[in-house]
Formats: C-alpha cells, sequence, structure tokens
C-alpha cells in the first residue's frame, strides 16, 4: 500500500496549476493513488455594488461558465489519469480549499503558487501561502 493514498490539487486555471497537476497525476501514477482536483470560484465584489439583478441571475452564469472552463482545462489530463475526481466550489479559495483538505483527508496537497514578492503579495496575499499554514494535510507547492 502507497504512503500516499489520496492527493489533492487545487486548481485555478493558471499556467502554475497546470504544472502542479501534471506532477499529482504522475505522483497518483507512480503511487497508484485517488487524485481529487479541486476548482474554486468566487463572486467579484463588484458583483455587489448597486447591480439590479437577482442573485440567481448573477450566479448562475458564473457557475455554469466556471464548470465549463474547469471541465475544458481538464479535458487533456482525463486520458492521463482516468478516474480523477473533481470538485467544484464557490467562495474564498484558501478557505474553501481548507474545507476539502479536511473533508478529502489528503495524504499530500498539490498545489501551484504564483510566488508574488513585495507589495503584490501584501495587498493580494497568497491562496498556496494561507493553505500551508492552515492545512492539516503536507503541502506540496510547485512555482
Amino acid at each position: 500500500m502507497s504512503p500516499i493514498a489520496k492527493l489533492l490539487v487545487p486548481f485555478d486555471l493558471e499556467p502554475c496549476s497546470h504544472r502542479a497537476l501534471a506532477l499529482a497525476i504522475d505522483l497518483a501514477r507512480t503511487w497508484g493513488s485517488e487524485l481529487v482536483v479541486l476548482h474554486v470560484w468566487e463572486v467579484p465584489g463588484y458583483a455587489y455594488s448597486g447591480l439590479e439583478f437577482s442573485t440567481v441571475d448573477i450566479l448562475a452564469p458564473m457557475r455554469e461558465a466556471a464548470e465549463r472552463r474547469f471541465e475544458d482545462a481538464l479535458v487533456d489530463y482525463d486520458a492521463k489519469l482516468p478516474g480523477m475526481k473533481t470538485m467544484l466550489r464557490s467562495g474564498s479559495p484558501w478557505s474553501e480549499i481548507r474545507d476539502a483538505i479536511r473533508e478529502e483527508e489528503p495524504d499530500l496537497v498539490v498545489m501551484g503558487t504564483n510566488a508574488r514578492h513585495g507589495f503584490d503579495r501584501f495587498m493580494l496575499g497568497s491562496v498556496a501561502e494561507k493553505t500551508v499554514q492552515t492545512s492539516p494535510s503536507p503541502v506540496l507547492t510547485v512555482h
């Protein structure tokens, strides 16, 4: 039995996430591990400022777009590791990732990081950093 039975990959569609997913697929194939790929989408803050739409009018198309982009991004990976589990959530990325880690209990989280520095990191924060700090599972970051 492999010491790494389950891997979780937070996937934000950016190039660093593609690199992390490719590595996780290689690890899953090598170890015979289960692979869970998570995509979190969030409603932009400006969606709340005086728009005259109901919540359903705003969120349904956003969720559909997130689902399509997530599915399209994974098409090439499905052939490399058939049967990987996918999860789509909405909310704050780092907190949804943390909650998924607690629910799925992976042996390892593999995630990409943009490696921002200086003012950008201070202003934007780092999903990867918050995940590393709050995750009950080990986190491998991929630049």
